[in-house]
């Protein structure tokens, strides 16, 4: 699964914690639990890796991150974005088009 939402935040860090945490609850729910987030953010991937909530913006979708990590067999890496092509195209295309946008396969959406 990958999804592009629109989402307002006042920077990168916090718009990766909300889709990071978007994302797991969606496993979650799906019944996922075996997933390997690749985060472009280090700061974000780091305080998921090191259960860090000092960053008082970003701490009530850290804290809920890290509890969804704990009860799911999952890891945060941090990838950088020039290695992560898709990541980058579909933060692009909730930017510039302001809608959401789920694809479920390689072919459909």
């Amino acid at each position: 699964m990958a999804f592009s939402i629109s989402i307002q935040c006042e920077s990168n860090n916090q718009a990766e914690a909300a889709t990071t945490n978007y994302g797991l609850n969606w496993c979650n729910r799906n019944g996922y639990t075996k997933i390997q987030l690749e985060l472009d953010s280090l700061i974000v991937a780091n305080m998921l890796k090191n259960k860090d909530t000092k960053n008082l913006m970003l701490n009530p979708v850290i804290l809920d991150s890290i509890q969804l990590l704990r009860i799911m067999d999952a890891e945060a890496i941090h990838c950088y974005i020039k290695a992560n092509g898709v990541t980058d195209l579909l933060a692009k295309q909730a930017s510039s088009s302001g809608h959401s946008t789920f694809y479920y396969s390689k072919s459909s959406s």
